[in-house]
C-alpha cells in the first residue's frame, strides 16, 4: 500500500473525528440530558484522533515505526505486571510517563572532519598504484 492511500484513509479518520467532535458539541447545546448519545460520539471522536494522530503521512513515518525495540520489551514487561497485579497498574503508568519524559534517544554529533565522498575515494584509488 502506497502512501497516498494512508493519507486518504488518514484524512477520512480527520473527517470522522471532526463529525464525532461536532455531534457531541450539538448534543451537549441541544440536548445535555441525553448523556448517552454525548457520551458515545465524545468516546468515538477521541478514539478517532487518537488514530488520525497515529497514522503515517507522505512527510512523517507511523507512530509505531519509530518504536525501538527497547520499549517493545519495556511496554511487554509492564502489561505483564499490570495483568497479574492490576491495582499497580496506575503507578507503572507513572513510571513509564517519566521514563518516557527523560529517555530521549542519543543524537550523534556531526564530525569535525568532512567524509571523503565516494567519487573521491575512487579517485585516490585509480591515482595509487597496485
Amino acid at each position: 500500500m502506497n502512501l497516498d492511500d494512508w493519507d486518504m484513509k488518514k484524512r477520512l479518520v480527520a473527517v470522522i473525528a471532526l463529525l464525532c467532535w461536532g455531534a457531541a458539541g450539538i448534543f451537549y447545546v441541544t440536548n445535555p440530558e441525553s448523556q448517552i448519545f454525548l457520551a458515545s460520539s465524545v468516546r468515538i471522536g477521541l478514539v478517532m484522533s487518537a488514530i488520525w494522530l497515529a497514522l503515517p503521512s507522505k512527510e512523517q513515518a507511523a507512530a509505531w515505526a519509530k518504536i525501538s525495540s527497547k520499549w517493545w520489551v519495556t511496554l511487554g514487561v509492564g502489561l505483564v505486571i499490570g495483568l497479574i497485579r492490576p491495582k499497580l497498574a496506575p503507578g507503572i503508568l507513572l513510571l513509564f510517563a517519566v521514563i518516557g519524559f527523560l529517555w530521549k534517544p542519543k543524537v550523534q554529533k556531526p564530525s569535525s572532519q568532512p567524509q571523503p565522498s565516494q567519487t573521491t575515494r575512487e579517485s585516490e584509488s585509480a591515482k595509487s598504484p597496485r
